[in-house]
């Protein structure tokens, strides 16, 4: 590391839901793997020097406020959301369907609505872990659009 400050990455399901499986813990250069062919990486990863992995998200975190940002500020580090987490954390029930059985209507979740848990290193080194269940209306819309955009060229 060339400063104290780094981000370390420590996913891991939340007791959303039973049984839920625990994603893996990755450094921030860690890229998930992918079938698809690379995609260029977002605005705000490029704007910051960073390579992400493709169909993940870069954003900053403020390790004071534990606050999720698209933007770099003074005193913010550097997060990759993969692929898996954005997903995890996407709450919309948009393209479930729905299945009606003698118990109940249920819905195959495809791994949505799960929490993950985020442990960001401020410059002291000290360890701010945190649960995230949601994402900042911001930073939900661009991964929206990745979302898209990523199934539009799967098509």
């Amino acid at each position: 590391m060339t400063d104290a400050r780094h981000i370390a990455v420590l996913a891991c399901a939340c007791a959303l839901f039973a049984g839920a499986p625990a994603a893996g813990a990755e450094s921030p250069s860690a890229k998930a793997p992918s079938s698809k062919a690379p995609a260029p990486a977002p605005a705000s990863a490029a704007a910051a020097g960073k390579a992400v992995a493709p169909g993940s998200l870069l954003v900053h975190v403020d390790p004071k406020t534990l606050e999720i940002s698209l933007s770099s500020r003074a005193g913010t580090v550097p997060l990759e959301l993969t692929s898996e987490i954005l997903n995890a954390l996407d709450t919309s029930s948009e393209g479930l369907t729905p299945v009606t059985t003698p118990e109940g209507t249920l819905f195959d979740l495809q791994g949505r609505f799960h929490a993950t848990w985020i442990v960001v290193t401020d410059a002291e080194g000290k360890a701010r872990p945190f649960c995230l269940t949601a994402l900042p209306p911001e930073v939900a819309a661009a991964a929206k659009a990745l979302r898209e955009r990523e199934a539009h060229r799967a098509r």
